[in-house]
């Protein structure tokens, strides 16, 4: 486990590194919040102005990106539970 001290976007990359390591690859869609790191400017729905250095790295990784609308608190909440489904097995066998 790693803390990071800062919302940089080195810390995002580290990040998302290191889980791919432990998801043993890499996912083909990411879904996110509207964290600043990702997105320069909220339009209207889900039109976004996608931040330069993010974009750089899901193309470096090659996968597709989503973002959560802010006004539907429930898509953040369904996508949690659909990573809970797939991933959850791998998390729940460590107990030490």
């Amino acid at each position: 486990m790693v803390a990071y001290y800062t919302q940089s976007h080195e810390m995002l990359f580290d990040a998302h590194a290191r889980a791919f390591e432990i998801f043993g690859g890499i996912p083909k869609r990411g879904i996110y919040d509207n964290m600043k790191t990702a997105v320069d400017k909220v339009g209207v729905g889900k039109q976004r102005s996608v931040n330069a250095r993010f974009e750089s790295m899901t193309g470096h990784y090659l996968f597709d990106h989503e973002f959560c609308n802010p006004a539907a608190g429930w898509e953040w909440k369904e996508a949690m539970n659909e990573f809970a489904i797939a991933y959850g097995e791998r998390f729940i066998q460590s107990s030490s």
